[in-house]
């Protein structure tokens, strides 16, 4: 098993945000404890629309919906300022998530649909990781396949293919790790299913083979969510 998970597409300002922050645990921590026996919490609740918020602007943005993207947006700063306040939430932490929100906005200003989902989709992947330390319902790792099937859709749009095999390699250890849980909580169908969606993204060859399928994954990503919460 791999130590570490690779961050796609050199973003290195959320690289920096996830592994200086004191409080937060490593990728590894993460998955080992969301996928434990601990009970669950609730998860923060500026955490939980912090992810919210930055996925609805990925999604407005895709679209080109810039004034609901703006909407979120607002709805993002606001849980973001509420997030800071904690006092587990280093200054660094603090810091880089301002940086992350201040290119999201330039994109938005912009009508830069990818810069825009690039950054809102980092977003998604922080609030994923700190979520662990909740030990949520629905495991950490199903919001992370979710980060990265939109990944899939950033680096197809960009014509990537180095980033989209990096991305595959690390959905693949994700779902390694926690299948087992899916399994266990009676998803037996749902992970079937995933693992034959894998198998069909292995095979894929160029940008357009990674985008056709990864509007499937999202879909079963949102299956995956339903097994923990039915």
């Amino acid at each position: 098993m791999k130590a570490i998970i690779r961050i796609t597409g050199a973003l290195p300002v959320l690289a920096i945000l996830l592994t200086i922050a004191e409080c937060s645990p490593s990728p590894e921590q993460t998955r080992t404890r969301s996928a434990g026996t601990t009970m669950p919490a609730r998860v923060s609740p500026p955490l939980a629309s912090l992810g919210e918020s930055a996925e609805g602007i990925y999604d407005s943005a895709k679209t080109s919906d810039w004034k609901k993207a703006d909407d979120a947006l607002a709805t993002l700063k606001k849980s973001a300022q509420e997030l800071s306040g904690q006092t587990s939430i280093s200054q660094p932490n603090r810091t880089n998530l301002e940086g992350e929100i201040a290119k999201i906005q330039s994109g938005l200003q912009a009508h830069d649909s990818l810069t825009t989902m690039k950054h809102a989709n980092q977003v998604t992947r922080f609030a994923a990781l700190r979520s662990a330390e909740f030990h949520p319902k629905v495991p950490s790792e199903i919001a992370l396949l979710d980060y990265y099937g939109r990944e899939l859709q950033i680096w197809s749009t960009a014509k990537n293919f180095g980033n989209l095999q990096t991305t595959r390699l690390d959905m693949e250890q994700t779902w390694h790790e926690v299948r087992p849980s899916v399994v266990q909580h009676g998803g037996q169908s749902a992970a079937a299913n995933f693992d034959e969606l894998l198998k069909k993204l292995e095979n894929a060859k160029t940008p357009n083979d990674y985008m056709s399928e990864s509007s499937a994954i999202l879909d079963e990503v949102d299956k995956l969510e339903k097994v923990f919460t039915p």
